[in-house]
């Protein structure tokens, strides 16, 4: 199903995944309507893809960050006007024809509608990091202010270098089923056998994991004082 300016706004699909930008907005109250018809979460879906072929992340920002509208500047006083390259005439720049010869002016050009590579999510792909992974550590982790337990790891490289990711297996909803799904990936390309299932204390799945092998390479991002692992690269072959 596809639609045109219809349903941009006060539709509430979740199962959502593609959005296909198509045309340009100077509102940045629309953008998010229209971004936001693919960020409710659902049951099988773990993102959604939003393709600009319009440019209106680069008008707005991103997604987490709208830039709000710049204020209308004041002018001189005088309208806007073009000339006609016949006979010099003053005329209102929407005309077509011009009133004094009869002229036409040549059509305006019609914009390219061509994919872009904005981050809807303001994570620039010149932002990404990469980190040769020596070791990791997992371990159990209370939030200070939630109370909330959830899984760390941390990758180390080396003696100096670390980045953290936190799993909230044990939270409830969309957020812990997205976690769990993930340690279940994590856990079978870091080696461990098929049969194994996920427990209730986060103590032991943290033990387990520190026995299983850690990735080689990460790629991430910053988003704020978290980072976001894009991509983890195992060097062994799975069995």
């Amino acid at each position: 199903m596809t639609n045109a300016n219809v349903l941009t706004t006060g539709f509430d699909h979740p199962g959502v995944d593609v959005i296909a930008m198509m045309r340009p907005t100077l509102s940045p109250g629309l953008y998010v309507q229209m971004a936001g018809r693919g960020m409710r979460p659902a049951e099988g879906k773990a993102d959604c893809l939003v393709l600009d072929f319009a440019g209106v992340i680069e008008t707005h920002g991103p997604i987490m960050s709208v830039r709000p509208p710049n204020k209308a500047k004041k002018g001189n006083g005088e309208a806007p006007v073009k000339v006609c390259e016949f006979c010099n005439e003053l005329v209102n720049p929407s005309a077509r024809v011009c009133p004094a010869c009869g002229a036409e002016f040549p059509a305006p050009e019609e914009k390219a509608f061509e994919l872009r590579d904005d981050d809807i999510m303001g994570g620039p792909q010149s932002d990404v990091l990469e980190l040769d992974v020596s070791e990791w550590e997992w371990r159990r982790h209370i939030g200070r202010s939630s109370g909330k337990k959830s899984l760390r790891v941390r990758y180390y490289s080396g003696l100096t270098d670390s980045v953290d990711e936190y799993l909230t297996i044990a939270h409830d909803g969309y957020a812990g089923d997205k976690a769990r799904r993930l340690l279940a990936r994590i856990a079978t390309d870091a080696g461990l056998s098929p049969g194994w299932s996920l427990v209730d204390d986060l103590d032991e799945i943290a033990r387990i994991m520190n026995s299983a092998s850690s990735p080689s390479v990460i790629k991430y991002t910053q988003r704020g004082k978290f980072a976001e692992i894009l991509t983890r690269r195992w060097t062994h072959e799975r069995s």
